[in-house]
């Protein structure tokens, strides 16, 4: 049953005094309806240090561990709580988002095909197998460059340029090292690069073919001129200081 801003308000005072109190699942609850996530797992967490029996808490604490991006926190939680699909459905669908979510792309695939064996045709878990029938898609996440994103570097790896793709992943990892699916498609582009570079040295010729030493060219004498016969005679240009056009009235080929 939801509860109203003051009933709310109420409980979190509650919760301020004593944090194990058992009203923590109540309010656990209505954050996750309200999508507040950071509050909820706070909660949540103190409650459950002192209450771990409760299933319920743990599955919304999954819940909210996974919308925070805290996938590590999410995968502990998700063994304390049943997710069969044929007794609890929600609880297997859970289960199946955070493994995709945290880049475990076998377990999610293992945990669908039990999933739609109880359940076929489901559309969420259809459409979770359709997304890792293909790329990972990973949420928008930038590294220092502004166009380093998981985006670009599946675009290299579609063109078949996997040395760059692992090159923008690592930058993202760099930057986001809470995230493990950047680490996981880093191991997986990995062992899809095949592409080496060639031997350069395969090119090179025999050693012993080139010429032990190449003949150096004669030294060749340079020209020489006789500066004498050049004189320059003042007439030969006109000087007028009126800013006339000065002329040259003889050259020294018609001397």
């Amino acid at each position: 049953m939801a509860l109203t801003d003051p009933e709310l308000d109420l409980l979190r005072e509650l919760l301020q005094d004593d944090p194990t109190d058992d009203v923590f699942l109540q309010v656990g609850a209505e954050l996750v309806r309200r999508s507040a996530w950071m509050e909820a797992e706070g909660v949540l967490r103190a409650g459950l240090e002192a209450h771990p029996d409760e299933r319920e808490g743990w599955a919304l604490l999954a819940r909210a561990a996974m919308e925070c991006g805290h996938h590590d926190l999410a995968l502990t939680a998700l063994p304390r709580f049943d997710t069969d699909p044929a007794r609890a459905p929600d609880a297997a669908r859970l289960e199946i988002e955070i493994l995709e979510r945290a880049g475990l792309r076998g377990d999610a695939a293992g945990r669908i095909e039990v999933f739609l064996a109880v359940h076929p045709g489901d559309p969420f878990v259809c459409a979770v197998r359709d997304r890792l029938a293909g790329p990972p898609v990973i949420e928008r996440k930038r590294g220092a460059d502004p166009f380093d994103t998981p985006e670009r570097a599946e675009r290299y790896a579609a063109a078949g340029r996997a040395d760059r793709a692992i090159r923008v992943y690592r930058r993202l990892l760099y930057h986001h090292p809470d995230d493990p699916r950047f680490g996981a498609r880093l191991k997986e582009l990995a062992s899809e690069r095949t592409v080496r570079m060639p031997d350069l040295a395969q090119e090179l010729g025999d050693p012993a073919l080139a010429p032990a030493e190449l003949p150096e060219p004669a030294p060749r004498a340079q020209p020489t001129y006789a500066f004498d016969d050049l004189a320059f005679d003042p007439d030969d240009f006109d000087t007028d200081p009126d800013g006339g056009r000065r002329r040259r009235r003889r050259t020294l080929l018609q001397r």
